[in-house]
C-alpha cells in the first residue's frame, strides 16, 4: 500500500516512519509549514486561557505572565504540556464549547491562544455568552514551495493523508488543474466529522475517517482499511465412532476430568506459593528504578558540556512525536517451551488401545499439562506492563517541562531513564524500538540550559 501524507514537519516524518515500519510504502508531501509570528504579547490578566494546539503553548507560554489562570487544551498533545489543564472528550470547538466551564462566562476574560486564520466559532460563542475574548495568533501555516504535478501517477497513491482543512486546500493547490480528477478519485483519510464534510464539498469521491488525529488513531484506520482478513481454518473432521467406543471414550473422559480437578488444586497450591514472589517482584522492580534514577543523576552531573545548543521549537516538537511512538514500542518476549510430542497412534486395532488413544485425544482437549524446570519467572506480568507505559510518558512529559522551563538536569535525567528502560524491557530489534532510541540519543546531547 502506497500512502502520502501530508501533515507537517516532524509529525508528518513521524507517521511516515511509523506507516513504514507495518510495511507499507509511505511518501512524504507535507502540505503546511509553520513559521511564528511576532504578535503583541497580552498583558492583562484572564480567568481562562485556551490553548488550542501544542505549537500554541510552545510559542506562547513563556510570554505568558505567571500564575496562570485556569487552563484549557485542546487535544491530549496540547494537554500533556500544561498540567492540571482542561480537555474535553471531543477535540475541537464544539467539544470546548460543550465543558461545564464554558457555560456561565458572563464578564469573564478568555484569552484564546492559537495559529493565524482558522475558524472563528469558538470566540464568537463565547462572545455571546458574554465573555470578553481576545484572540492571540502566535504562529502562521505558510503553503510550502513544492511542485506536486504527477506525483499521484509517479508514485501510484492509494490513499491520502489530510489532517486539516487548510491542508487539504493546500494539496489542491499543489497538485494543480491537470492533477485535480486524479486526486478526486484516490482515498482521503481525515480525522475529523468537520473535515470529513469538507473534502466531500471539494469533490473528493472517497473519504475515510479516523477517531482523532493522533497517529495510533490513524494506523488503526488505515490497518481497518486494507488489512486482509487470515484464511478460515477448516474444521476438522472428527472420525466416525461405533456406539460402544463412544461409550467408553466417555467413561474415560470422566476419569479424566476427575484427574484434572487433582490437577487444577495441586496449581493452585502451587500459585499461591509463588505469588509471593510474584509481588517480591514487583517490588524489586520499583526498588530497582529508585536505583536508576539516583545512578542517572549522578551520571548526568558528571556530563561533559560539549552539547548542541538546543533549538527549542524543533527539539519539543521532536519529543511531542515520540509520545505517538512509546505507545508503539513491543515488549521483548522469552523462549517458549516447546509442546511435548503427540505420541504415535497405536498400530494393532486393540480395543483396549483403541479406547485408550480416543480417551488420549479427548483430554488434549481438555487440559495440557507441562512441566518447565526452569523457575524463573516471566518477563513482564499484565499489571507491571501498564505500570511500564505509564512511566514512561511520564518520564517524557518531565523531559518536555525541562525543556520548556531550561532545565538541563531534569530534561536529560528523564531523557536517560526513557533509555534505559527501553533498552531493558523492549524487542531491540523492532524499527520502532530502534527509531526512539536513535531519537533519544540524539536528543541527550542537547543543552537546554
Amino acid at each position: 500500500m502506497r500512502i502520502l501524507v501530508t501533515r507537517p514537519k516532524p509529525e508528518g516524518e513521524v507517521l511516515c516512519e511509523l506507516i513504514r515500519s507495518q510495511g507499507n510504502e509511505a511518501i512524504y508531501f507535507p502540505t503546511i509549514e509553520i513559521a511564528p509570528l511576532n504578535s503583541t504579547q497580552p498583558i492583562e490578566k484572564y480567568d481562562f486561557i485556551i490553548f488550542v494546539s501544542p505549537r500554541a503553548v510552545f510559542f506562547a507560554l513563556d510570554k505568558i505572565a505567571q500564575p496562570l489562570p485556569k487552563i484549557i487544551a485542546v487535544g491530549q498533545g496540547t494537554a500533556a504540556l500544561l498540567p492540571g489543564a482542561i480537555c474535553p472528550k471531543e477535540w475541537s470547538s464544539e467539544g470546548l464549547l460543550a465543558l461545564p466551564e464554558l457555560q456561565e462566562v458572563q464578564d469573564k476574560k478568555i484569552l484564546i491562544v492559537k495559529g493565524e486564520g482558522g475558524r472563528e466559532l469558538l470566540a464568537d460563542t463565547l462572545t455571546k455568552r458574554g465573555a470578553t475574548v481576545r484572540e492571540w495568533a502566535v504562529y502562521k501555516r505558510v503553503l510550502p514551495n513544492l511542485k506536486g504535478e504527477g506525483l499521484l501517477k509517479e508514485h501510484k497513491i492509494d490513499i491520502i493523508v489530510c489532517t486539516s482543512t487548510d491542508g487539504i486546500k493546500n494539496l489542491i493547490d499543489l497538485l494543480g488543474p491537470k492533477d485535480k480528477v486524479d486526486l478526486l478519485n484516490v482515498t482521503l483519510l481525515v480525522v475529523s466529522e468537520r473535515l470529513k464534510n469538507y473534502a466531500k464539498d471539494q469533490g473528493f469521491k472517497h473519504v475515510m475517517m479516523a477517531n482523532n488525529a493522533t497517529h495510533e488513531s490513524i494506523l488503526a484506520a488505515l490497518k481497518g482499511k486494507y488489512m486482509t482478513e487470515e484464511p478460515k481454518q477448516q474444521k476438522e473432521q472428527k472420525p466416525t465412532r461405533t456406539s460402544y467406543w463412544h461409550a467408553f471414550g466417555t467413561f474415560l473422559s470422566i476419569v479424566g476430568l476427575v484427574t484434572l480437578i487433582g490437577i487444577v488444586y495441586i496449581t493452585t497450591m502451587q500459585f499461591n506459593s509463588r505469588y509471593g514472589a510474584l509481588t517480591q517482584r514487583m517490588a524489586q522492580v520499583e526498588s530497582d528504578s529508585k536505583e536508576m534514577n539516583d545512578k542517572v543523576m549522578q551520571a548526568t552531573k558528571s556530563l561533559q558540556p560539549e552539547q548542541v545548543q538546543a533549538n527549542v521549537e524543533e527539539t519539543y516538537t521532536r519529543l511531542m512525536a515520540l509520545s505517538d511512538q512509546l505507545g508503539q514500542l513491543p515488549l521483548a518476549t522469552i523462549a517458549t517451551e516447546q509442546k511435548p510430542a503427540v505420541p504415535e497412534p497405536p498400530t494393532k486395532q486393540v480395543w483396549w488401545k483403541k479406547g485408550l488413544w480416543e480417551s488420549w485425544l479427548v483430554l488434549q482437549k481438555i487440559v495440557v499439562v507441562r512441566h518447565n524446570e526452569n523457575n524463573t519467572l516471566p518477563l513482564m506480568i499484565p499489571s507491571e506492563r501498564e505500570f511500564l507505559y505509564q512511566n514512561l510518558q511520564a518520564q517524557l512529559d518531565t523531559a518536555i517541562w525541562g525543556l520548556l522551563h531550561h532545565k538541563p538536569v531534569i530534561y536529560r535525567t528523564s531523557l536517560a531513564q526513557l533509555n534505559n528502560w527501553i533498552k531493558k524491557y523492549f524487542d531491540q530489534e523492532a524499527p520502532t524500538t530502534k527509531a526512539v532510541l536513535t531519537s533519544l540519543t540524539e536528543l541527550q546531547a542537547i543543552n537546554v540550559g
